[in-house]
């Protein structure tokens, strides 16, 4: 036996049929997109957009989205000219850190010390001298001079030091002085060391 279609059911139900109806092709748009067809993915870093660009890579992103962000964010460094460096002359980074990263046209050093060089338990003159000594590598490497040092942070861990690392750096600067910031830490990672610096070049 046919029931008869009463129109009150379709005024009830209509729009929620049209709704799964809807939401199913959408569901079922975004999982095609999604396995590798085309989809978009935007990084974001502190001060906002990096870039957008379009992938077409199932084996990067069928599996997460994080695995896409991360794919995208390697081309962005790229992409930001970001260089990261490792001089073998200094000897291999004993932890997670690079010689020096550059940026554009801007190279910034990691922290450096007297450490494994003759002048470790050496005075903070002979122990800053030993730190310029390496910042000529590092600048050598990219060939530029240390006259190219805009700017030094200083880490002194007595301040009693203050007077003969002032004369020290006053004998490597010259005439071209940077601009200098100087912090008294209680201590270093080795009890001798006295002195750390880190330096951003102008390239």
């Amino acid at each position: 036996m046919r029931l008869p279609l009463r129109p009150s059911l379709l005024i009830s139900f209509g729009p929620s049929l049209l709704m799964i109806c809807w939401m199913t092709w959408i569901t079922l748009s975004w999982a095609h997109n999604f396995n590798g067809t085309t989809y978009q993915v935007r990084a974001f870093h502190n001060q906002g957009p990096v870039s957008s660009q379009f992938l077409s890579d199932p084996q990067c992103c069928s599996s997460s989205a994080a695995c896409c962000t991360s794919h995208v964010m390697k081309t962005n460094e790229a992409a930001m000219n970001l260089e990261r460096l490792n001089i073998p002359a200094l000897g291999l980074p004993a932890g997670p850190y690079s010689h020096a990263v550059i940026h554009d046209r801007t190279l910034y050093t990691s922290g450096f010390t007297a450490y494994g060089t003759a002048a470790q338990a050496g005075s903070a003159a002979e122990q800053v001298d030993a730190i310029f000594e390496q910042f000529e590598v590092i600048a050598s490497d990219r060939k530029t001079s240390l006259a190219n040092i805009v700017k030094v942070t200083i880490f002194l861990a007595d301040p009693s030091y203050i007077p003969e690392i002032r004369d020290a750096l006053t004998l490597r600067y010259g005439t071209q002085i940077p601009a200098s910031s100087m912090v008294i830490v209680g201590a270093l990672f080795a009890p001798e060391l006295v002195v750390e610096v880190e330096a951003i070049f102008a390239l």
